[in-house]
């Protein structure tokens, strides 16, 4: 008996589970080990629930893996194709491309190589290109990292899918096994790793651009020569000249020949002739040696100031048999002196003002789509409002309808600095405004302190009208606006080159008195005053007729200097007063109504009429005027 309950407690087995006792009869041998019956039903549920979950996960991952393939395969076949080109043989290309699809699709049937293939392919993209950015010093290559960078995210973030098979998850009542550490840590380094690549690159496509360098010329005409103009006139410095060691000279020594120019106007000043003298001969070394700049002296309160411009384009026109170059000048120095011409010719040497044609439309461009009530008459009185409405037909006809939308959007630009300057103090507070069609970045990030609450007195202005006033402005530098603008600008500049050159035409030495029909509009004028508008009065008749714009567009421009609102009796005035009178026009009438009945007859039949008016005015046939070259940069010798 004894013995047989020995027997039984050695053989006695419990539930690895619940932990009952069990006999072989009512126990179930499993993999994880002994269970009682009820145990095991419960262990039966459970593989049954992980395997169906096991199943839908496969399922998953292998539609993932499908995806990852075809991108895979899209962008890489799509780099083959590019980077081999025309010049690659065939086979080559044929074979990478059959390299690319057998990697898709080993990564759609899930196979451990082809992961970890991509892996490596992805990663080599990233720093080919960073490489290739940094060789080629292109910001776009450097963009194109952000592809392989998505290929080597999803491949990762998919990497389950080409991992070995673990055991089902709940089998045997126990959680399956954490990743071990190693494994987990391998996440951040890959993301680490991601980090490095694409910044890297990006740090060193920074450390290696191009940074363009300051243009020595171009910093000598726009900062040396104006400071030593201030200097010499008194205005910031001693006014006493520096000899070969000032900067302006020392600047230009890599000229000699500017270098002596240079040294020359500085010993020479305040004396005009020497002055101008040593200014053509700078002009004429910048021009040897293919600097695009150009330097003009002024005289202002009995002292030459010498200012600097960009020398933007040479117009080539002839006037009768005489050759003519007409220079386009975008003025550099920011000494305070300002014009109130747009064209101007000195020592027989015609100018065209850029900087005053954009001042000049930048304030009439709005004022051509504003209503009577929106413009003060001191500005622009009815004639001037004439005028503008005909100038507008002729510009949206010439430039299309995206010059009606920039200049509305140049008038609702301006509309919002108005309301941003008057805002808060009404109109106690003064803008210094460019006149310039675009404000710039740069005079609108100096207003920014003055919209701050601890700006001295309160701010100036709301913080959100000057984000307005910016966005209005930066939208007038889209590619439309700025053709648009680009073809006012044209427009403007065709007629004042006309005129311009028609004075350069002009005989220096003329022995024939100035027409009688000039002593009948000023009889009690001086004889110089009658020279003068002579002058004018032929540069007029030279570009009613020469200008490749409408002469009626450019009568009414004229007649604006007889009864626009800034007239004054100064030689333009007079000079179109001859003009009308001889065109048989009433000037007793309203001027609107002159403008509209010259302007009945046909365009050819007006310049017929000027040039039997100057036939008439100057016994001698009107000397044609043809613009002979399309403006043009000049040539720089670098």
């Amino acid at each position: 008996m004894s013995g047989g309950a020995n027997d039984a407690g050695a053989t006695a087995q419990a539930c690895v589970r619940c932990g009952n006792a069990v006999s072989q009869a009512t126990s179930y041998l499993t993999e994880v080990g002994l269970l009682c019956w009820p145990c095991f039903g419960k262990f039966q549920s459970q593989q049954h629930v992980a395997e169906r979950d096991d199943a839908d996960l496969q399922s998953s991952l292998t539609r993932r893996a499908k995806l990852l393939a075809g991108v895979h395969w899209m962008m890489w076949a799509g780099v083959v194709i590019i980077a081999t080109g025309h010049a690659f043989p065939d086979w080559g290309r044929s074979v990478l491309l059959l390299v690319i699809a057998g990697l898709g699709i080993g990564l759609f049937l899930r196979l451990r190589w082809a992961y970890q293939a991509s892996l490596v392919l992805d990663v080599a993209g990233i720093l080919g290109l960073a490489a290739l950015a940094v060789v080629q010093r292109h910001a776009v290559i450097l963009a194109a990292e952000v592809f392989p960078a998505m290929l080597l995210v999803l491949t990762w973030t998919l990497r389950s899918a080409y991992a070995e098979a673990l055991p089902l998850a709940g089998s045997g009542g126990a959680l399956s096994a954490p990743l071990p550490v190693r494994k987990q840590r391998r996440r951040w380094l890959l993301a680490a790793a991601l980090v490095a690549l694409t910044g890297g690159g990006t740090a060193a496509y920074l450390l290696r651009r191009p940074r363009p360098l300051p243009d020595p010329a171009l910093t000598l005409m726009r900062k040396t020569l104006p400071r030593w103009q201030l200097a010499r006139a008194g205005r910031g410095g001693d006014g006493h000249p520096a000899g070969a060691n000032s900067d302006l000279v020392a600047g230009a020594r890599r000229w000699p020949a500017l270098a002596a120019a240079f040294e020359a106007l500085d010993r020479d000043w305040p004396a005009e002739a020497p002055v101008r003298a040593a200014a053509a001969s700078a002009n004429r070394a910048l021009a040897d040696a293919g600097l695009p700049y150009f330097a003009s002296v002024w005289m202002v309160y009995d002292r030459p100031y010498v200012l600097s411009h960009a020398l933007v384009a040479r117009v080539s026109w002839h006037i009768g048999a005489r050759p003519i170059d007409v220079l386009r000048l975008q003025r550099l120095d920011d000494i305070g002196i300002d014009f109130a011409f747009d064209g101007v010719t000195q020592g027989g040497l015609p100018v065209v003002m850029l900087d005053r044609v954009e001042a000049t439309l930048a304030r009439e461009l709005p004022a051509m789509y504003a209503a009577a009530r929106e413009l003060r008459s001191s500005d622009f009185n009815d004639f001037d409002r004439a005028v503008l409405a005909r100038g507008r037909s002729f510009l949206e006809a010439r430039l299309g309808p995206g010059f009606a939308r920039a200049a509305l959007a140049l008038r609702e630009r301006n509309r919002l600095l108005e309301e941003m300057r008057t805002r808060f103090h009404g109109d106690e507070v003064k803008l210094a405004v460019p006149e310039q069609l675009v404000l710039g970045d740069d005079w609108l990030d100096d207003l920014k302190p003055s919209t701050r609450l601890d700006h001295p007195g309160g701010p100036l202005f709301l913080d959100t009208d000057l984000k307005a006033l910016a966005q209005a402005d930066r939208a007038l530098r889209d590619q439309p606006s700025t053709e648009a603008f680009r073809g006012a600008v044209e427009v403007s500049v065709l007629t004042i080159e006309a005129h311009e050159a028609r004075h350069a035409a002009e005989a220096s030495d003329r022995a024939a008195p100035p027409p009688p029909a000039l002593f009948e509009v000023m009889p009690d004028s001086s004889t110089r005053m009658i020279g003068w508008a002579d002058s004018e009065l032929q540069a007029f008749l030279g570009e009613l007729h020469d200008a490749p714009v409408p002469a009626c567009v450019n009568l009414g421009r004229m007649m604006r200097s007889a009864y626009g609102a800034f007239a004054r009796r100064e030689p333009h005035f007079y000079a179109i007063l001859a003009v009308l009178k001889q065109l048989g026009a009433d000037t007793e009438q309203d001027p609107a109504q002159q403008l509209a009945a010259l302007c009945a007859v046909s365009d050819g039949e007006l310049r017929k009429s000027v040039a039997a008016i100057w036939r008439r005015l100057y016994g001698a046939p009107l000397p044609a005027g043809d613009r002979t070259a399309s403006a043009a940069p000049p040539v720089m010798k670098r």
